[in-house]
């Protein structure tokens, strides 16, 4: 892996021209031969012997293919501590680098070091991707653009585009065949992503803070920006607790920068941790919106878009981000429970 990359554009032609392959009709999906699954192969992240793992915590294995290593994108998720979703309207990988979620406990599998030979895969011209909600293009170590592999349903990406992408050093050492990730690593190529200009920019988050006493009902918080635990309680005229009600919510921020045309999606969890009588939908409806001169909700994917039951997920504008004039403000609004919410403030820069 110290040498450089060949480049996967190349290999698609020689590919074609080579192999006789016969690519489908619409050019984005390029099925390959001579790829494996390597189980040769081990991995460090910042010095610690680490192992990519699937949803249930069994290892899976990385593919070599023409002398590039590649992962599933699920599996860096977990073992980077990543969030990793899928838009299928878009066919859009969404990356992100704030999750509540837990990598699930490797399962101990003895390595066979082998080389395993797999057929049915495709290099996926289909896919995009997303990191923090602002478009990313993985690529190569001359920032030419790289696909994808799409094998059985997964989604794997060549490792130095990961390094690439999420500004991690990455190295291989031979003598062990083991692939050294640390998340300190040396500068990177930057991210290949259209220029920023011409959209919405963050200003300004504020909070806004709902502790207080109502009447007999008395609210307060514990947590901070992006994890917040608000409770709500109720008292009789003797101060005795009529009903009461405590959740957790925890969310990661728009991104900075918001392109015309696009949806915006965030990262959102709500759930109820303690109640006396109250649901949380007697207690607040949550929701996240934009302010576009009206009122633009994020929703989940069955449509949802006022939360009032525990929800762990991805929430997506309903229509495109517009184009604003110079100067313009827009706003991101969370409201996260009774009295409580948060605020992010854009501006139109030409």
């Amino acid at each position: 892996m110290k040498r450089k990359l060949v480049l996967l554009f190349t290999i698609m032609v020689m590919v074609v021209n080579v192999l006789g392959i016969t690519v489908n009709a619409d050019g984005s999906l390029i099925p390959i031969s001579g790829a494996v699954l390597n189980d040769q192969l081990n991995f460090k992240l910042n010095s610690t012997t680490v192992v990519p793992v699937g949803d249930d915590g069994t290892p899976v294995l990385p593919i070599s293919y023409n002398g590039t290593t590649y992962l599933p994108v699920r599996a860096i998720g977990y073992l980077l501590g990543l969030g990793i979703g899928y838009d299928g309207p878009t066919k859009t990988v969404l990356i992100s680098r704030t999750t509540s979620s837990v990598a699930p406990t490797a399962v101990g599998t003895a390595k066979s070091h082998k080389l395993i030979p797999i057929s049915n895969v495709v290099l996926n011209g289909q896919l995009k991707f997303k990191l923090d909600h602002v478009a990313a293009i993985p690529v190569g170590d001359d920032g030419t653009p790289v696909l994808p592999i799409s094998y059985n349903g997964t989604t794997y990406l060549p490792i130095r585009a990961i390094g690439y992408l999420l500004g991690l050093g990455i190295n291989y050492d031979g003598a062990t065949k083991t692939v050294l990730i640390t998340k300190s690593g040396t500068a990177q190529t930057p991210v290949t992503t259209p220029t920023q200009i011409g959209g919405w920019h963050f200003v300004k988050y504020a909070f806004s803070d709902g502790t207080g006493t109502y009447g007999s009902d008395v609210s307060k918080f514990t947590g901070g920006k992006n994890n917040m635990t608000m409770s709500h309680t109720r008292y009789d005229d003797k101060g005795k607790v009529i009903a009461s009600s405590t959740h957790q919510t925890i969310w990661s921020d728009p991104p900075n920068y918001l392109r015309v045309g696009e949806l915006v999606s965030v990262n959102y969890e709500t759930k109820q941790i303690a109640s006396n009588a109250w649901t949380m939908a007697s207690l607040q409806q949550q929701s996240v919106s934009i302010d576009q001169g009206w009122t633009v909700y994020l929703a989940a994917p069955d449509g949802t878009k006022y939360i009032t039951k525990d929800f762990n997920g991805v929430l997506t504008a309903e229509k495109a981000l517009e184009k604003g004039t110079k100067g313009a403000m827009r706003t991101i609004r969370f409201i996260i429970g009774r009295n409580y919410s948060v605020t992010y403030t854009y501006e139109w820069r030409d």
